[in-house]
């Protein structure tokens, strides 16, 4: 078969990756399938990205790329703008042209004032493009968004009018897809803070139906009090005074929380939020994926943790799996299970000495190279942080400094090892950036919340299900390329009745790596500069 860069003109891609040739052939006899749904665990480095645009490019049919975030686009921009590929991302990363001290989200147009850069304006410009577009670069809550609330990416103004259908997609790619189902409760979900809930006569019943019923009685009155709000704004033009916006976009807000809670089918869960506020999710978010899927008729969904129960969270049935091998040799990132300790809340003081001293013992052995150790929580990292011998060597973070720690980690040098409660997806440590990782526990979810016990209620697996994709990603934050070498442990003892029971939850690839349980630390594998 010709070459990609052949196929796409783009010099970058001139060689398909070991076993990519053969993944993206299993792609054109899906697309050529009755089959809507094609489900991909696609290994990290195995080019996900190049294989849903030769996807696209092969079915010469209108295309949306969905990432998980404005970066993942960004590097999408990179490979393929020279395809014509068109992004287009919320109004608030755009500047009003008319008004630059606005976002394109609070500029004086989004309450009815007449524009007369609309053609020019940072945002509609690209979504006219976008709208016009064969392939188009978005995130998922941006997709999500401008689908539920606005009139979508398909009503082209320069190519179809929408009253013949629009521009219709005929591939929705969603990338990194295990995240889909969040992604959906996300845009689904409605957060009242104290100030709005002063809004309903009945603050905080445990029916979700009173909700519903109480939400449903207040919409008419606000809808009255933001269009009064609206019409006072309009008559100052472009420049109403400050309060007055705040108020109008407030009340606008909270119009959109009420009437989305009216207007809710299925259960859903209401759950104080601790600060006088109340969150409403819905309890299974399959009965809502319409509201990503739409009517796309062909629907590629990719991610390392791409998995049957992955696609069953879903509520995709009987999708086609096309599924490679990883391009890594499982021997250069095993993943080992060092008897030590179980770690919950009933363990003793002696018992956390014991789980710091088998870290430790890690640490000894690989004292050339640098590690990151994942504990899952604040607490576990200062029980590390206090009691290790190695404490010197050691970077750790609070929530407002993950990113600098992780900057610094990144520049520091061999045997520096960074704690971390929380750095399981978004960061890449490529190279001799991390040739080890420890998982101090396995990860499962704090699971004592009113949506978590009625989750578990109608899955027993719900928070099996969600350790096994926290610790997945965490485990190949140092697998991204072909040649890396990143060995993986975990000194909790319960794993062993979590993998025994709950392995299938995990990609194959993944499981390829599983060593099993050991009472001995292994040796070190040697580092790519070939000393051990």
């Amino acid at each position: 078969m010709i070459s990609p860069s052949q196929m796409l003109g783009i010099p970058k891609f001139a060689e398909w990756y070991p076993g990519q040739e053969y993944i993206f052939q299993q792609l054109v006899a899906w697309m050529n399938s009755s089959n809507r749904f094609a489900c991909c665990p696609i290994p990290t480095g195995f080019g996900k990205s190049l294989l849903g645009i030769l996807t696209a490019w092969w079915g010469s049919t209108r295309t949306a790329y969905v990432t998980s975030t404005k970066g993942l686009q960004d590097q999408l921009m990179d490979d393929f703008q020279t395809l014509h590929l068109r992004e287009i991302k919320g109004r608030g990363s755009y500047v009003c042209d008319e008004y630059p001290t606005f976002f394109t989200d609070a500029a004086p147009c989004t309450y009815g004032v007449s524009c007369s850069a609309r053609d020019t304006c940072q945002y509609f410009s690209r979504l006219d493009r976008a709208r016009d577009a064969q392939l188009v670069s978005t995130n998922y809550s941006y997709w999500l968004h401008q689908h539920g609330h606005s009139d979508g990416i398909s009503h082209s103004p320069s190519a179809i009018p929408p009253e013949t259908g629009g521009n219709p997609f005929g591939l929705l790619i969603l990338d990194e897809g295990h995240t889909a189902a969040q992604w959906i409760e996300s845009y689904m979900r409605v957060e009242l803070d104290s100030r709005e809930l002063d809004r309903f006569s009945s603050p905080n019943p445990t029916s979700w139906d009173k909700w519903r019923a109480e939400a449903a009685r207040l919409v008419y009155g606000l809808r009255e009090e933001e269009k009064e709000l609206k019409d006072r704004m309009l008559g100052y033009g472009g420049a109403p005074p400050g309060k007055l916006r705040s108020d109008h976009k407030w009340i606008r807000i909270l119009l959109g929380k009420v009437e989305n809670v009216a207007a809710a089918r299925g259960e859903w869960v209401p759950e104080e939020d601790g600060d006088g506020g109340m969150i409403f999710t819905p309890l299974d978010v399959r009965e809502h994926n319409q509201t990503l899927f739409m009517q796309v008729p062909k629907i590629l969904i990719m991610s390392a943790v791409m998995t049957p129960r992955a696609a069953e969270e879903l509520g995709v049935l009987s999708p086609t799996w096309i599924q490679p091998s990883s391009p890594f040799d499982p021997a250069n990132s095993p993943f080992t299970h060092i008897r030590t300790a179980r770690v919950d809340f009933r363990w003793t003081g002696e018992m956390k000495k014991r789980w710091v001293a088998q870290i430790d013992n890690i640490l000894r052995t690989r004292r050339d190279r640098k590690g990151i150790i994942h504990t899952g929580s604040y607490e576990r990292a200062q029980i590390i942080l206090a009691n290790s011998r190695y404490r010197d060597q050691i970077l750790t973070h609070t929530s407002r400094t993950t990113s600098k720690v992780v900057q610094e980690f990144k520049r520091s040098k061999a045997g520096t090892i960074l704690v971390s409660p929380s750095i399981t997806t978004g960061y890449d440590f490529p190279g001799e950036e991390c040739e080890f990782i420890v998982w101090g526990k396995v990860p499962y979810p704090y699971t004592n919340t009113v949506l978590a016990k009625a989750r578990k209620k109608i899955d027993a697996t719900y928070a099996d299900w969600e350790a096994m994709k926290t610790l997945v990603q965490g485990a190949g934050r140092g697998n991204r390329k072909e040649d890396d070498r990143c060995e993986v442990f975990i000194v909790d003892d319960h794993w062993a009745h979590f993998w025994k029971y709950h392995s299938d939850f995990a990609p194959g690839w993944f499981r390829e790596r599983v060593q099993g349980s050991v009472d001995l630390i292994p040796p070190p594998l040697e580092k790519l500069n070939g000393s051990v």
